[in-house]
């Protein structure tokens, strides 16, 4: 739970070894982004991330979806100073 949102920790799930540098990574920013965009199951291993939605072959419409959502992640996960932060095996169940 992240304290400071309480929506956002009844909405999400936050999964990982290292659960108090997980939060640390979750800046206001982030969270905003997670709670003001489509749910997606979002996985990180690492420098890798994969987002789902759904266990099926994806439209034309919703890959486009999914492609946007992911490069605006990938704008506000660069903007975060996350030196020394290590997301081995982050989970964002919504």
């Amino acid at each position: 739970m992240i304290e400071d949102h309480p929506n956002f920790s009844k909405r999400f799930c936050l999964l990982g070894e290292h659960i108090e540098k997980i939060k640390l990574f979750f800046t206001d920013e982030l969270i905003l982004f997670f709670e003001s965009n489509p749910y997606y199951h979002t996985k990180s291993y690492g420098n890798e991330l994969l987002l789902m939605r759904k266990e099926r072959v994806a439209s034309v419409k919703e890959f486009k979806t999914l492609l946007d959502c992911g490069i605006r992640l990938k704008k506000a996960i660069s903007q975060i100073d996350f030196d020394g932060i290590l997301l081995k095996s982050l989970q964002i169940k919504s």
